[in-house]
């Protein structure tokens, strides 16, 4: 291959990315469906967390972390609410015998 045709497939691949770009742009971003199920208070997550010991606190603040869902629970949104009452909803069953 030639440096001219190498050029060529280079310019090719810049003017087709520019159009992707440009598509995605146009489209602009595609707004989260809003979650309006049940959810459960924050604070009674915390609060049952705390139950299960500190394993079980080191689980959900482990939990909260992969979730990106940040320390404060007024930042959480209700998807992340209601995946963390899942997950407490596990260890819960899983504790009792």
């Amino acid at each position: 291959m030639t440096n001219a045709e190498r050029r060529e497939r280079r310019r090719e691949a810049g003017r087709k990315a520019a159009a992707t770009r440009a598509a995605k742009a146009a489209a602009g971003p595609q707004p989260a469906e809003p979650f309006t199920g049940p959810q459960p208070a924050r604070v009674d997550l915390m609060r049952r967390a705390q139950a299960l010991g500190l394993k079980g606190e080191r689980a959900f603040w482990r939990r909260v972390h992969e979730l990106r869902a940040g320390h404060r629970p007024s930042a959480w949104n209700a998807a992340q609410v209601v995946a963390l009452d899942a997950a407490l909803t596990t260890w819960e069953a899983k504790k009792t015998p």
